[in-house]
């Protein structure tokens, strides 16, 4: 049997992506370590999975990846990282911006005004404060992630169908293979993140549903 022998890598762009995401997982958490050794994390696994020798010609590289100044992670291409990023709404938001809230389920918040304070990434939402006081709030009120364009962001959410979902929401089941359920009627609760699907109450029990299998009723006059 040949052996496969991996040369190391020499894309500073790829072994900059890889090490960044190893150093980050190094240090969440309560048993996360300092930078340093996060760093030699990230040199162990550029060796195994980009070949030996990857993680010291990364620590030699001086190759740096741009930062993103709200959630921190680094990126290649700013309109890319905007799809992705937690932080962005519709338009880039930063520390400062004046800002009015929105799509909230919690009806009397919605369009009351605040200023953006830091993005908490440990809490993926950021800090507005409103009359001297702080609250943690989403870019997208849903799923959590950053879009630019909602209309494609809703083609790919995991709390949205065809129509824009919210807690409180009237649906209809819908598409299931098992057909007994198609049709039966409930209220929306919260959206499981993760679990990826809506608490649906029908009846005073709740279930797991994914938005693709919810229509949303035409409210009541």
């Amino acid at each position: 049997l040949g052996i496969l022998v991996c040369e190391p890598a020499t894309n500073p762009r790829l072994m900059a992506a890889v090490a960044e995401g190893a150093a980050r997982a190094a240090k969440v958490g309560e048993d996360g370590c300092d930078e340093e050794t996060a760093a030699e994390f990230a040199m162990c696994v550029l060796d195994s999975v980009m070949g030996n020798g990857a993680g010291i010609a990364w620590r030699a590289s001086d190759y740096t990846r741009s930062a993103c100044k709200n959630c921190g992670d680094g990126y290649d291409d700013l309109a890319w990282h905007r799809t992705i990023c937690p932080a962005m709404g519709l338009l880039e938001l930063n520390t400062g911006d004046e800002v009015r809230l929105a799509n909230l389920t919690r009806q009397e918040f919605n369009g009351r005004e605040g200023v953006l304070g830091e993005f908490n990434s440990a809490k993926q939402r950021w800090v507005v404060n409103m009359g001297g006081r702080d609250a943690l709030f989403k870019a997208c009120n849903n799923c959590g992630d950053g879009y630019d364009d909602l209309a494609w962001h809703r083609t790919i959410c995991p709390a949205m169908g065809l129509l824009e979902l919210n807690t409180g929401d009237e649906v209809r089941l819908a598409n299931l293979t098992r057909q007994e359920f198609n049709g039966r009627e409930g209220v929306l609760g919260e959206f499981n993140s993760a679990k990826q699907r809506w608490v649906v109450n029908m009846g005073g029990r709740d279930a797991l549903f994914k938005a693709a299998n919810l229509e949303k009723m035409p409210a009541k006059k």
